[in-house]
């Protein structure tokens, strides 16, 4: 299997606080996702569990990235460390967060090729 296609996906999960999630939602959009789609990161779903907001608990939002190749998760993860403004970004978002994760996913028809390192 090509390289290009090891790693597929990002996964951004993050609970937000009960009555929370449409601030929520707008922020992570406003504060990550404009900028990481400016440089050239591809958002492909933007997703709410369950699907309608909740009064009395916690809503999940799911975010799957789409990555061009491995090349592109680390070409992405390694400037953004130096970056303060994303540290700003998840710094806010994670105040507004009942927790949160993060997932670089890859081809699971690849798994051997990608433990061989």
């Amino acid at each position: 299997m090509s390289s290009q296609h090891l790693i597929e996906a990002f996964l951004e999960m993050m609970s937000a606080e009960r009555n929370a999630a449409p601030n929520t939602l707008e922020a992570y959009r406003r504060l990550y996702a404009e900028p990481a789609i400016a440089k050239g990161m591809t958002l492909t779903h933007s997703l709410v569990d369950p699907a309608f907001w909740l009064d009395d608990g916690e809503n999940r939002l799911v975010f799957m990235w789409s990555l061009a190749d491995g090349g592109a998760a680390w070409g992405q993860k390694i400037p953004n460390r130096k970056d303060p403004s994303i540290h700003a970004a998840w710094a806010e978002l994670d105040r507004m967060a009942v927790r949160r994760t993060r997932a670089l996913l890859g081809n699971a028809d690849a798994v051997e090729e990608m433990s061989d390192v």
